[in-house]
């Protein structure tokens, strides 16, 4: 070890010292040190600098010259070194001196006369909150072009208000600033003017905060960060998970993306507020800290605009942004402030029922190892199977065994300890993340449940959903259907559901052109029983409920990619089968294998992969030298081709039914997208009329080889109504 090492080094002077004095050292002692003595030396010469290497160059040579910015920038971009770049990134990109601060009612009208006479504007909400069906407006900046910007305080505060005020018993007056319901008196002609183009970063968020104010904004015409998305939607767009955390009250982000276009860095929001103790509010903020922050988060806005609306058109996606993403914006808005209305008492009663189901699940661990651990400990759990049960496989990391989901399901086909430990997990996260999350996310002056919807969030195109994620409750245990027993409606309302059936393979069979699976939608036949008579040579009348659900899983498993191997374990069957399974698969519908191979060829020779639609995704890995990024990179390509145009055609019938169902139903209201299903909530004497609106909007979605099906049902709560 070291400090044994060093101190005999100290003492003997070398190496060679501490071998020839071994035998005074003891016998354990000299044992080590003689029989390594070899490895000692070999190590001290692969550490030695060689000094004797002939060189060409001379130091003149080696002299650091003189950075080359501009290919630097461009080298970090690409790399993604973010810290390196922001080291080479001046904030002097852009000019404050004309940022203005507005807290005269006079001025304000100048500003709106101003904005009244232009074609384009840019809009930033400063607010309390993330969560914009809580947050309040701190102010806004609104930037009409380069450096020409300002910010309108409404909500500010003196700190001492808060901080000194209740020390001295004595509060300061809050800065000078106009009352936000005269603030947009004046500016509320120009908000609702279609005429003049909105702009803004996220601004689902600033326009979900207004309309629930009952402040009308039309004209929203670009969002720079659903812009950013389409051009590369693997990349920084300046909401990542990290600025979420981080940034408490900054929705925005565009740091990331003013560094890698304008190669300008931000103020950032700490850099306002402050970290720690000592953090303030926004609104404890002085105005002129806070005018050239938020104007400058308007001004970069505007200015990325004119960046990504030629680029848009260059990459082929200018089409699907004004048609499809920009459009769903506002159906988003919509969903986000209706909600969907949960059974607090339902989800409590859940949570001690899923409780007592964990306490019986720890004691039949606990029985079986025989004794008592931390179930969640990886580090304790691994010591119980791999040290006291003695399981093969396991694989030591720094801080013990590990106990990741691959490796149980690996053991649990040879043991039921581990498989109740992965009931154990999946209970304890349906708990956590849905019965406690939910109860806690009720919004009190609502009583419902108003997710986030984030249009630029995954590479696919699909949409997801957060505080509270609704995208993850499983929808066929029994677990998943109770807690989805609780999202309720309103009296005199039921909810329906609308869900797409097979869509991904029936888009699979309209791109691929392969005769039997055309044959098969076309006719209505049910194509897992199909897939399952190629399987086991049995005809597909006769095909038994287990041997569907093989067919079932291996159509999926085409679409993901999986191999033999990922096939054998989620089927529970030796390779070799699993193998068989997807060769016989392949025979039956030979086109889907040579499209496949179509998508992956034409993916490694445009550096990615277009759905039906022309959203892009670039797999740069498909070139990669190593083998299991590069296939991960072709399972990736043809899933995105397939799943991706499953999300344009649901955003598509989003946009279509949300023009058109308040003319039938004005209190129908779409709650929720889960994928390929859409939730609303109806009153009961406008069902049947909604049910064949939604139905035929989402089977006309698209034109295919196939026809589009749609699966309805309705019910008082929203297990009850999936189809």
């Amino acid at each position: 070890g070291l400090k044994t090492a060093s101190k005999l080094i100290a003492k003997y002077g070398s190496i060679e010292g501490v071998v020839d004095n071994a035998k005074s050292l003891g016998m354990a002692m000299a044992e080590k040190i003689l029989k390594h003595s070899g490895d000692a030396k070999f190590a001290r010469q692969l550490v030695t600098i060689d000094t004797s290497v002939s060189l060409k160059q001379d130091l003149k040579d080696l002299e650091p010259g003189k950075l080359k910015l501009k290919e630097a920038r461009e080298l970090f971009k690409e790399l993604e070194f973010s810290r390196l770049l922001d080291e080479l990134t001046p904030r002097s990109a852009i000019s404050y001196e004309k940022y203005r601060l507005i807290t005269e009612e006079k001025d304000l009208t100048k500003l709106a006369n101003l904005l009244k006479n232009k074609d384009v504007f840019s809009l930033d909400l400063e607010t309390t909150s993330l969560d914009p069906v809580r947050a309040d407006i701190v102010g806004l900046a609104i930037a009409w072009g380069p450096r020409e910007a300002a910010y309108i305080p409404v909500a500010h505060r003196s700190k001492s208000a808060k901080k000194e005020g209740e020390l001295f018993g004595v509060e300061k007056k809050p800065p000078k600033q106009i009352s936000p319901q005269r603030v947009f008196e004046l500016l509320g002609p120009v908000l609702a003017d279609e005429g003049i183009r909105k702009v803004g970063q996220n601004l689902g968020y600033d326009l979900t905060i207004l309309k629930r104010l009952g402040i009308t904004v039309a004209g929203i015409q670009f969002d720079t960060m659903l812009a950013s998305y389409l051009l590369d939607p693997t990349g920084d767009h300046g909401l990542d998970a990290l600025a979420r955390t981080h940034l408490s009250c900054d929705p925005d982000g565009l740091d990331a993306l003013a560094r890698t276009h304008l190669d300008h860095k931000t103020i950032r929001y700490e850099d306002v507020v402050g970290k720690g103790k000592d953090k303030l509010e926004f609104a404890e903020v002085t105005l002129e800290a806070a005018r050239d922050y938020a104007c400058e988060d308007a001004d970069v806005a505007l200015r990325l605009e004119r960046i990504f609306s030629p680029r848009l058109e260059e990459e082929g996606v200018g089409d699907l942004f004004r048609r499809i993403e920009m459009p769903l914006v506002e159906v988003l808005v919509d969903m986000q402030l209706a909600g969907v209305k949960v059974d607090a008492q339902r989800l409590a009663a859940l949570g001690r029922s899923f409780s007592q189901r964990l306490k019986e699940l720890e004691g039949r661990i606990h029985s079986l190892a025989g004794e008592s651990f931390n179930i969640n400990s990886p580090r304790q759990l691994g010591e119980v199977l791999f040290t006291k049960l003695g399981f093969k496989g396991g694989k030591k990391t720094k801080t013990g065994y590990s106990t990741s989901q691959s490796v149980l399901e690996e053991l649990a086909l040879e043991h039921e300890l581990p498989h109740l430990v992965l009931d154990y997990r999946s209970l304890a996260k349906l708990m956590s993340t849905n019965v406690d999350a939910l109860i806690s996310l009720i919004n009190p002056d609502t009583g419902r449940v108003h997710t986030s919807f984030n249009q630029a969030a995954t590479a696919t195109g699909r949409l997801s959903s957060s505080d509270p994620n609704l995208q993850n409750i499983p929808v066929r245990s029994e677990e998943g259907r109770k807690i989805r027993e609780a999202f309720i409606c309103e009296n005199g309302c039921v909810l329906v559901s609308a869900d797409y059936s097979q869509i991904e393979l029936r888009l699979l069979a309209h791109m691929s052109g392969d005769g039997a699976l055309l044959d098969a939608f076309g006719r209505g036949q049910d194509v897992h029983a199909i897939t399952a008579s190629g399987i086991f040579g049995v005809p597909a009348e006769r095909i038994s409920d287990v041997q569907r659900s093989v067919g079932k899983t291996v159509n999926f498993a085409t679409i993901y990619g999986q191999t033999a191997y990922g096939l054998s374990r989620q089927l529970r069957i030796e390779v070799e089968e699993a193998a068989a399974y997807i060769e016989s698969y392949f025979e039956k519908y030979p086109q889907v294998a040579s499209y496949r191979q179509q998508v992956i060829d034409r993916a490694r020779k445009e550096g990615g992969v277009r759905t039906l639609f022309g959203r892009r995704r670039r797999l740069p890995d498909l070139a990669s030298g190593n083998l299991q990024a590069a296939q991960f990179a072709e399972r990736a390509a043809f899933n995105t081709v397939l799943q991706g145009t499953a999300a344009d055609i649901i955003k598509r019938a989003m946009i279509e039914i949300h023009a058109s169902l308040s003319e039938i139903s004005p209190r129908s209201r779409m709650i929720l997208q889960v994928h390929d299903e859409l939730l609303f909530e109806v009153p009961q004497s406008d069902v049947d009329r909604v049910i064949i609106l939604v139905k035929g909007m989402m089977e006309k979605a698209a034109e295919l080889a196939v026809p589009l099906v749609v699966d309805v049902g309705s019910g008082l709560n929203w297990a009850e109504a999936h189809p």
